[in-house]
């Protein structure tokens, strides 16, 4: 040992253990309430419908620049929350249920290439908005933007009104897409 040493390091390590132990245990603290408030603002609570046991035909990847890359599942996207968008055309999601909407039957297809759940998240939202979920299901392929295609001429005001809604596309069904559902819902990235 050196000359100007003392064989005892506890007052060291305790003086440094007293700046440190403070400082993580702040950063947890706030680290952990930063966590909580976002899970809690940002979280649904709501149940998904149960899957259907038959679903109609999923479409093809859409060749348009829309489609993206099927990406690699990682912790991130197994732990994903949903965030919800802000409304652009100034309705509220949980607010009244449009009769427009009302009876309209809605096909849920994910094409967001693995966020787990996503179809199961937008089929619920939907529910509340008054359409009739008829089946959730994954699509054939990859979607960066949300979808909306309507069957026929009399379930296109539904889907344009759906679509303007929440700044999604609108598009006739393509034919691949069951014509016996009035409507269907393709989740793309934008939304997962």
């Amino acid at each position: 040992m050196g000359r100007h040493s003392s064989g005892a390091s506890w007052p060291f390590v305790r003086s440094v253990l007293g700046w440190i132990v403070p400082w993580v245990l702040g950063a947890v603290l706030v680290g952990g309430a930063a966590w909580g408030s976002a899970t809690w603002i940002g979280g649904d609570d709501a149940v998904a419908p149960p899957r259907a046991a038959e679903s109609t035909a999923a479409p093809e990847p859409d060749p348009s620049p829309t489609e993206v890359p099927t990406p690699v599942p990682s912790a991130s996207t197994e732990r994903k929350t949903e965030r919800k968008k802000p409304d652009r055309k100034g309705a509220k999601e949980d607010g009244p249920r449009p009769a427009s909407f009302a009876g309209t039957s809605v096909q849920v297809l994910n094409g967001t290439g693995g966020v787990t759940g996503a179809a199961e998240r937008m089929a619920d939202r939907l529910a509340r908005l008054g359409f009739e979920v008829i089946a959730v299901d994954d699509a054939l392929g990859n979607f960066r933007d949300t979808t909306v295609y309507w069957t026929s001429d009399s379930a296109r005001p539904q889907a344009e009104a759906l679509a303007a809604r929440y700044g999604w596309r609108a598009e006739p069904r393509r034919a691949n897409l069951s014509p016996t559902v009035d409507v269907h819902v393709i989740v793309g990235l934008d939304e997962a």
